[in-house]
């Protein structure tokens, strides 16, 4: 059996086409341009260890593979793989040396290849409602402390309608020290006009993504700053009620008005009334 790859695009599609044909001594031919080169680590990585045992064959032109392996070849009979058919490939009887052909990954064989060969088309049909699709939960930007993003939806049939996660409530908290609430836009398919395309459902044709945000509004009495209360600097350890400076001591004494200190006087009067008591001893004696 014969594998052919008309101008094949993906190398790791190659790769693991490649690792195929080792598993069912089926050889593997490629027609170019290719859109890779054949010594593409990925190709090698695709195909694990079996790449080296591949039966490879490498034709310049469609032109230079047909004419030397299916033109005057009684044996070889091709087959077009394709999705433009009803002929499905159970219905055919597959010898040895027979061929199958695929198209580039892109756009397939060309169609008036195709219609030159009408009766070797053949289709390989897909389960269209198959459970292969996910839809994907994104948030943009920040998010409120501890809020988790929902988990990817997996398995989900073509087709498929599939209710979204309920969009969280408000919640309180804190952007950069400030107070506020945050508020969660709902959610979208289509990431830049989030608050005007929400939705709540979600029909699945395809592996989808759903965006949602978290707004951020501050209250209106949040302030970043914080005043200490009546003058006194949060800095100071110790309270003001057992603190004293020298500057705040006040004698206390009769109100006449002067500021002077009237212990001083009375030192002075003191030793004036000792030297007026020697002097009147004195005259005395």
């Amino acid at each position: 059996m014969n594998i052919v790859l008309l101008n094949p695009e993906i190398h790791v599609n190659t790769g693991n086409i490649g690792r195929t044909c080792v598993l069912t001594n089926t050889k593997l031919h490629l027609i170019k341009p290719l859109g890779f080169e054949l010594d593409d680590k990925k190709i090698r990585r695709a195909g694990l260890d079996y790449w080296k045992n591949v039966q490879l064959f490498v034709w310049e032109s469609l032109e230079d593979f047909w004419s030397k392996n299916i033109e005057g070849n009684e044996n070889a009979k091709i087959y077009m793989a394709t999705t433009k058919t009803k002929n499905k490939y159970t219905d055919v009887k597959f010898q040895k040396d027979d061929y199958i052909m695929f198209g580039p990954e892109s756009r397939g064989i060309p169609e008036d290849f195709l219609n030159a060969h009408k009766e070797q088309n053949i289709t390989i049909p897909m389960l269209i409602n198959v459970n292969a699709y996910s839809i994907e939960y994104n948030v943009i930007g920040d998010t409120p402390n501890g809020y988790a993003v929902p988990r990817t939806v997996t398995g989900v049939g073509y087709g498929e309608t599939v209710t979204l996660e309920a969009a969280p409530n408000s919640i309180s908290g804190q952007k950069n020290g400030v107070n506020g609430t945050w508020e969660f836009s709902g959610w979208s398919t289509d990431r830049n006009n989030i608050s005007t395309t929400k939705v709540t459902t979600v029909n699945v044709t395809q592996n989808t993504v759903v965006y949602g945000q978290w707004i951020f509004k501050a209250d209106n009495t949040s302030s970043t700053t914080v005043t200490p209360a009546s003058g006194n600097s949060s800095r100071n350890s110790a309270p003001a009620a057992n603190t004293v400076g020298k500057h705040n001591v006040h004698r206390h004494g009769p109100k006449t008005g002067d500021s002077n200190d009237i212990g001083g006087y009375l030192l002075v009067l003191g030793v004036a009334s000792a030297i007026l008591a020697v002097v009147s001893k004195r005259k005395a004696n």
